[in-house]
């Protein structure tokens, strides 16, 4: 089963627990994450689910420390716990069980029947529809051509991501005002040039590059790139180019654009830098995505100053001096047509052996 045809209507409400676990997992692998790597997998052991980190899909380049990797668990520990409320059940979720277990993040437990939770229901649907847009967004005129949707959130939506960004115990900083922004677009240029300098990065980025009839279920297919279909056959080549040339210059200019036109720039931070405040991070991620994408907004990641130490020590400095920055991404409304979504592999294939 492809996990973005999962449904409501088909969980199998009177099925075995390992039957229901594997149903919930189509949600927890639609998450985000670096490179759409997919670096989690599970385990059930009689009415419960472990939530494993999988550090063979791990990126040893550019996320050394595992940070993006446990955030990206976090996400999918986020929808875990939608799924869980939309279908009925209380949840509990213990993180970090066992410190002998570095790998073990998670256990999950159904919990008490109950309701279906409508706002869960809601966010439900908004895992199947959520997408990562690199394209361009709308600028930050009031209102499009057509004189639609805002292209830029309301004050009021803005505060409703604050919400549920710190009901995860993580904080969301707009960093809209000219001084903020500039110093953004700088980092990003200085951490494309830095990164795509170094060959180890270009041969690890160029690896999770692939073309959308790829059969890998993973990685970040053409049309994620921008190249249209007619084009997908250039894949392959373009991620050899990426190999083998430093187009650190021509990145940077293309990044530094879409942060300096961005409607809404933004930055999730924590008061301590450990796995656990990166297990929260992914959740909140998780959250802010599928509430923005219930009014239509998507977002992209420009996590380069973050990924480069001696630009992630100049954010604490400047930007966030009494804690941790772990996402630097962009919000707004999309342009063009829907995009399809990246593939993901199926629940079975997470099932440790």
């Amino acid at each position: 089963m492809d996990p973005w045809q999962v449904t409501l209507e088909a969980f199998p409400e009177e099925g075995t627990p390992s039957q229901r676990w594997h149903y919930l997992w189509n949600y927890a692998v639609l998450a985000p994450s670096g490179h759409n790597t997919q670096p989690w997998r599970f385990g059930v052991v009689g009415e419960k689910m472990a939530l494993y980190a999988d550090r063979q899909r791990s990126l040893a380049v550019v996320d050394p420390q595992d940070r993006a990797l446990i955030m990206s668990c976090g996400a999918a520990l986020f929808n875990l716990r939608v799924a869980l409320a939309a279908f009925g059940y209380g949840g509990a979720v213990t993180t970090f069980p066992d410190p002998e277990q570095a790998d073990l993040l998670a256990w999950l437990e159904f919990g008490e029947t109950c309701s279906p939770d409508e706002q869960a229901l809601e966010r439900c649907q908004a895992i199947l529809t959520r997408r990562t847009d690199r394209r361009p967004y709308q600028g930050s005129s009031p209102l499009t051509e057509e004189g639609g949707e805002r292209a830029t959130l309301t004050g009021e939506q803005l505060q409703g991501l604050e919400k549920v960004v710190a009901e995860e115990g993580v904080t969301l900083l707009w960093l809209d005002s000219p001084e903020r922004r500039w110093l953004m677009v700088e980092w990003v240029g200085e951490g494309d040039r830095i990164q795509m300098a170094n060959p180890e990065f270009r041969q690890e980025l160029s690896r999770w590059i692939k073309p959308s009839t790829n059969k890998d279920h993973d990685g970040i297919p053409s049309y994620a790139q921008g190249i249209p279909p007619a084009f997908d056959f250039v894949t392959p080549l373009v991620a050899q180019l990426i190999r083998w040339v430093d187009l650190g210059d021509s990145q940077a200019q293309k990044d530094q654009t879409l942060v300096a036109n961005a409607p809404h720039l933004a930055l999730l931070v924590t008061e301590t830098d450990t796995p656990d405040a990166w297990l929260a991070t992914g959740q909140a991620l998780s959250a802010l995505l599928l509430q923005a994408e219930l009014w239509g907004v998507r977002a992209s990641f420009f996590n380069q100053p973050l990924e480069v130490q001696a630009l992630r020590e100049q954010v604490i400095q400047q930007i966030c001096p009494s804690s941790f920055p772990q996402l630097l991404f962009r919000l707004g409304y999309p342009l063009g047509a829907p995009l399809p979504p990246t593939p993901r592999h199926s629940p079975g294939e997470f099932i440790p052996p």
